[in-house]
């Protein structure tokens, strides 16, 4: 067992070294604006840091991997692990790399010409080497229309896209009338397709619209048409760089498609495109205005998963 690395009150000890790709330590005061560390793992998490140098800001970090934790730069032991190499790269800015991952670092830094490119490279490199991470699905009872954690929504509407009543209406009189403006030049959206807007007076950023089928007994291609709603609606979102979005329960409400097996064909609709495009989505959730909805895609969801374990 090595020893652990320390930096500040964070302690990485082997287990997590094991998972670990490369980690790098600019001294305080080489970069003019305090010292900074960024220690990425092999799921793409940066475990600590606090600046990065150049023209790697650290919004661009943020971007690029999920922060944990940010505290002020120190390092009270360093001993580099085994199974590791140590290099100075000079003006204060030291890298430790995984033996095995040193060859790509090292081809990286000889096209390089300045240190935030080869930040930025070796960044992408490390985050091109592990799995991607799942995205994650859950259930929030709620209003859509005021719902904050997500990029995009995705309106249940109907082929004209110019607004009707239940979520429809809601979100068209939450975002105001520049949506109905926009919906305009859109033409309409045939049923199982998806059409994307900008999300004016509602707190996300987008609005996917979606037509959902009426429910006709299930003669007519009502599941392969509410799948298509999902399945283009995510594929919408993944086309304009949306990695978090949330949706109703299409086609349940005035087009009384069955409950039990909407929500069946939600949730497995969008796990097979998760599965199907890894790495594409951190977020999907359902906004569930009532016990009875929530309570069928809970249902739905335990379904799906006990079919996993």
């Amino acid at each position: 067992m090595i020893d652990p690395i320390e930096l500040n009150d964070k302690t990485f000890t082997k287990d997590v070294l094991d998972k670990t790709t490369f980690f790098q330590i600019a001294e305080a005061g080489a970069m003019g604006e305090g010292g900074g560390i960024v220690f990425v793992t092999e799921n793409g998490t940066v475990f600590h840091a606090n600046y990065c140098y150049g023209d790697l800001k650290w919004e661009t970090l943020q971007r690029a991997f999920p922060v944990i934790d940010q505290c002020e730069f120190g390092i009270t032991h360093s001993e580099v692990p085994e199974g590791w190499v140590y290099e100075n790269l000079g003006m204060g800015n030291h890298l430790i790399v995984r033996r095995d991952r040193y060859d790509g670092f090292a081809k990286l830094s000889s096209k390089c010409s300045s240190m935030g490119e080869l930040y930025q490279k070796w960044l992408d490199f490390a985050a091109e080497q592990a799995p991607a991470s799942e995205a994650e699905i859950r259930l929030v009872k709620g209003d859509i229309t005021k719902i904050t954690d997500v990029e995009a929504i995705v309106n249940a509407a109907n082929r004209s896209l110019l607004g009707g009543g239940g979520v429809d209406g809601a979100i068209h009189r939450a975002a105001g009338p520049k949506l109905l403006e926009e919906c305009r030049g859109l033409h309409g959206c045939e049923t199982g397709e998806a059409k994307i807007t900008g999300a004016y007076n509602l707190p996300c950023k987008y609005v996917i619209h979606t037509v959902g089928p009426i429910w006709g007994g299930g003669k007519r291609n009502e599941e392969k048409l509410l799948a298509n709603c999902y399945r283009n609606s995510l594929q919408t979102a993944v086309d304009n760089k949306i990695r978090t979005i949330a949706f109703p329960s299409i086609s349940t409400g005035v087009y009384s498609y069955p409950l039990e097996e909407a929500a069946a064909v939600a949730v497995r609709t969008v796990d097979m495109f998760i599965k199907d495009n890894p790495g594409e989505l951190d977020l999907v959730e359902w906004v569930l205005f009532d016990h009875r909805t929530y309570d069928a895609y809970d249902r739905a969801l335990d379904q799906l998963r006990a079919k996993k374990s």
